[in-house]
């Protein structure tokens, strides 16, 4: 394996971690909005209304993608450019 490969499933599970945490806060805030609420599924006026983080709720959402995106891209790199294909086991990305 090289040193730019490495580099890809380090920046690739760098990205899962970043990931994870925005993941975790919009699953937050929608079971705080859906408690403050006391409805089934907050739109999205409730869901932007918490406050308790520092981004909203469509931030982070939008983070979530821009990183989801750019997981892919790396990916497909790996598989197209360096023939290597990679698995997430639910911990981390590794080369199968």
């Amino acid at each position: 394996m090289t040193l730019e490969t490495m580099n890809k499933i380090n920046k690739l599970n760098n990205l899962e971690a970043k990931y994870q945490h925005y993941e975790t806060n919009t699953d937050n805030i929608w079971y705080w909005a859906k408690e403050r609420y006391n409805v089934e599924k907050p739109t999205d006026e409730q869901l932007n209304s918490i406050d308790e983080y520092p981004l909203n709720y469509a931030d982070y959402e939008k983070n979530c993608d821009v990183i989801g995106k750019a997981q892919k891209k790396i990916i497909n790199e790996l598989k197209e450019n360096d023939n290597i294909k990679v698995e997430f086991d639910g911990d981390c990305f590794r080369i199968i």
